[in-house]
């Protein structure tokens, strides 16, 4: 039923509610729909719930003391409707109407086991719930989020089992669908989950919703793989699992990324674990378990690794027998029994430690955890500069047409100061005066410094303003100074990574690593705040270099919390690391990362592939040897590389002609080594010419 409402100013109408409107109610809250079109007139409605108090008051504290008010604090009651007050409710009409629905009938919980949208549907709720302080409500709402994610490695291992066989099932039906469901329809969904535990502490899920995030290709985004494609595509079809990026914030996507560079670096630990029996232990028949283990950490790194799913990798190294192309194989019961008291304990690991490398808070710590803000005094200064016309004019289109005017736009000329009109500015005194700085002496006053980490900061607020006022030839200058600091080839990367390697040889020779006053770290440009210039200013040919640099930093290696301490307690500037301004990366940024990540991570494949046998048609000098050297080059690559997702830093490493290895270096024949050089070129320039694609750039 709609009421037309008396107030003034645009067209209103109220609604009764279809079901909860009811005659005997003794109080109408009215809250706030979405507007509708209606003869090119936006009319704003209003949905009417006539309740009863008693409901309200015997469910809610909150409710129990303002309708015991004459007034309700934070309400409006100044009319009456059909008999009974009306309390004007600013919460959304389809929020209220949830909540009161389970007030009334607590069957109507939007609950479904295992659906991907339970968050966004409680969300609503929740919210009331928490304002309202139905603290019972909001228990039994979480603790129904929660019974659908794994809170124990055996919970996990369940749910993995589950997930595998549901996708044996659905991948015989046509397009993947089973009674209209993909795969991904029939399993929580982390980040919305994610979304709801920070927002109304729900934390022991965190762990394993983040660990899902950890192990999805961020291609694998919940919208895009589910829009124009009239089966889904081939992505769902084929039981992928997806996630609804766009929920994670800032802090989220940095764990995600921390959790990554934890995961990567287990998967050194678990192909170590891959290993052969002390002497003696093998019965099989020489070189079979051998074979295997190396069958083995081809399919690991092929199957698992690009995804980051160390516990699966490690589920997959426990199973009696292993699927590979050329049939099931399977170690003697001495090597099997030695790789698997490796993997439990790694596995166990892996999963106590991964809340800690993710660096969640304490469960206490989470739910107690309160802001508190201090009160200042704020005083209002203006700083005075007194400048020519000239300069101005000169140089800017924008400051030249203003100054013609009697009035300058956008800027208050009223009052004079020593005989000279004043106009004032809204812009920052600091950018102002650098601007102003650097008109006046425009071959002194540029704040650069080749390879400096603070250039980008330095420019930040001039660049600002050379935009605004039109000042192209300034703009352009100090865009082109900050590209010269990155490479844009490959010979340029290559040359970049040389400097840095001869500066780390200077700087780990001195005490904490300080040559001048200077880490490594303060010598070479800083990638965040780059990209940050290149972003909002307009110098795309710096990305791809920045952002590969970002790729390769791990989470942990954050600019200003790497400098806090001094001398010995700067660890990570000390043995040479490379830090990242990684707060002034923004959600598209850090998604860059991720996908750029996965890129580089399937990439890691094809250099442990490209570590291979000659074809036979070569005639390798030394077999045993050769094979030998390739095998500790492909754990060198794993334990150096593979955990900063350094694709070209390991390609270069293959290249060198000598490796350094703990038992003294080696080389492969000329034969291997003309070979794999051959196959690592190509890959290498593939992977450069491939990047800016690979980020979405």
């Amino acid at each position: 039923m709609a009421v037309p409402s008396a107030s003034r100013g645009p067209p209103q109408r109220r609604v009764h509610h279809d079901t909860l409107f009811f005659p005997d109610g003794d109080i109408v809250l009215s809250a706030p729909m979405d507007p509708v079109q209606e003869d090119d007139v936006l009319v704003h409605l209003q949905q009417l719930f006539r309740v009863h108090r008693f409901i309200l008051k015997h469910n809610s504290p909150v409710f129990s003391d303002m309708l015991a008010l004459p007034t309700p604090q934070e309400h409006d009651v100044n009319e009456m409707y059909e008999g009974v007050p009306v309390v004007v409710m600013q919460d959304s009409a389809s929020d209220l109407a949830s909540l009161l629905n389970v007030l009334y009938n607590s069957t109507a919980l939007p609950f479904k086991r295992m659906d991907p949208n339970t968050p966004l549907l409680i969300r609503g709720i929740l919210r009331l719930a928490v304002k309202y302080a139905i603290d019972p409500l909001r228990a039994r709402l979480l603790e129904h989020l929660a019974s659908d994610w794994p809170r124990t490695l055996m919970e996990w291992d369940r749910l993995q089992r589950d997930v595998e066989s549901t996708w044996q099932y659905h991948i015989l039906a046509p397009h993947g669908v089973v009674d209209d469901l993909y795969v991904d329809d029939r399993f929580p969904e982390p980040a919305s989950a994610i979304r709801i535990a920070q927002d109304f502490g729900c934390p022991e899920i965190l762990p394993a919703a983040y660990y899902r995030v950890a192990c999805t290709p961020a291609a694998n985004d919940w919208k895009r793989m589910r829009a124009g494609h009239s089966h889904g595509g081939p992505w769902l079809s084929s039981g992928e699992l997806t996630v609804r990026w766009e929920l994670l914030d800032h802090t989220d996507l940095m764990r995600v990324i921390a959790g990554r560079d934890f995961l990567s670096r287990m998967f050194c630990k678990i192909v170590e674990a891959i290993r052969e029996p002390p002497p003696g232990m093998c019965y099989a028949i020489e070189g079979q378990c051998q074979s295997v283990r190396t069958q083995l950490k081809d399919e690991i790194l092929l199957r698992y690794h690009s995804k980051f799913d160390a516990l699966g990798a490690i589920n997959a190294c426990l199973e009696r027998e292993y699927q590979f192309q050329d049939g099931l194989r399977r170690l003697c019961s001495e090597c099997k029994d030695n790789q698997d008291n490796a993997m439990e304990p790694l596995k166990e690991n892996i999963w106590d430690h991964w809340p800690s490398a993710l660096d969640l808070p304490e469960m206490a710590q989470f739910r107690n955890s309160r802001v508190s803000k201090d009160r200042h005094v704020l005083i209002d200064l203006q700083q005075l500069f007194r400048v020519h016309r000239f300069i101005l004019k000169q140089n800017s289109p924008v400051f030249s047409d203003m100054l013609a005017l009697p009035t300058p736009q956008e800027h208050d000329v009223n009052e004079m100061y020593e005989g000279v009109p004043v106009v004032v500015m809204q812009d920052s005194a600091s950018d102002l005066a650098s601007l102003l700085n650097v008109l006046y002496n425009p071959c002194t006053a540029l704040p650069f410094k080749r390879m400096d980490p603070n250039t980008p900061f330095l420019i930040r607020g001039i660049l600002r303003l050379a935009v605004k006022y039109a000042i192209d030839p300034l703009r352009a200058r100090l865009l082109e100074h900050l590209a010269f600091d990155w490479p844009r080839t490959l010979v340029e990367w290559d040359r970049l990574q040389r400097d840095i390697d001869s500066t780390l040889q200077n700087h780990i020779l001195s005490p904490y690593g300080v040559v001048d006053d200077l880490y490594v770290d303060d010598r070479f440009p800083e990638p965040a705040s780059a990209i940050r210039i290149a972003q909002d200013f307009g110098c795309p040919e710096i990305l791809p270099a920045a952002y590969y640099r970002v790729a390769c930093a791990p989470a942990a290696n954050d600019w200003k919390r790497m400098r806090e301490g001094s001398g010995h307690s700067r660890p990570g500037l000390s043995s040479g690391e490379m830090s990242v301004r990684w707060e002034l990366l923004d959600h598209g940024d850090l998604m860059r990362v991720l996908s750029g990540r996965d890129y580089l991570s399937q990439k890691f494949c094809g250099i442990v592939d490209s570590i291979r046998e000659p074809p036979l048609a070569l005639c390798c000098d030394s077999e045993i040897r050769c094979e030998h050297v390739r095998r500790q080059l492909k754990g060198q690559i794993l334990l150096r590389y593979d955990s900063k997702f350094d694709a070209l830093g390991a390609i270069n490493m293959c290249l060198q002609r000598e490796y350094q290895f703990p038992d003294g270096l080696q080389r492969l024949c000329s034969v291997c080594s003309d070979d794999q050089d051959s196959a690592m070129e190509m890959l290498k320039e593939t992977i450069w010419r491939q990047w800016p694609s690979a980020l979405g750039l």
